[in-house]
């Protein structure tokens, strides 16, 4: 999901991934249980979009290597799921709801 959501600009980032380039990244991975969750909710890429017009895919996704920066919203997300696997122990990995829980519980949207 991080590598799909590398492959999104967005004017306001320049090079950071934020929350709603990474909602596209989860809705790239379709069998996943976020992409799912976002589906169910009437979630799409063109309502992604449409919430931020200024978001542009660039082609295929860099390597997360050039993009490395992630916005503040991004890193709370990702610091709440790991948050999480702490609070339970029988989870061994991040799973994609994990993230998608974190950035809907995330101080920082931006």
């Amino acid at each position: 999901a991080l590598h799909a959501a590398a492959a999104w600009d967005d004017p306001d980032f320049r090079s950071d991934i934020a929350p709603p380039a990474l909602i596209l990244g989860l809705l790239e991975q379709p069998e996943c249980r976020a992409a799912k969750l976002l589906e169910q909710r009437g979630i799409s890429e063109a309502a992604v979009l449409a919430f931020r017009p200024g978001l542009e895919r660039r082609g295929e996704p860099e390597s997360l290597e050039k993009r490395v920066f992630l916005s503040r919203g991004v890193e709370d997300g990702l610091r709440t799921a790991l948050e999480m696997l702490d609070e339970n122990p029988r989870t061994c990995q991040i799973a994609t709801e994990h993230i998608l829980l974190g950035l809907a519980t995330a101080n920082d949207t931006t």
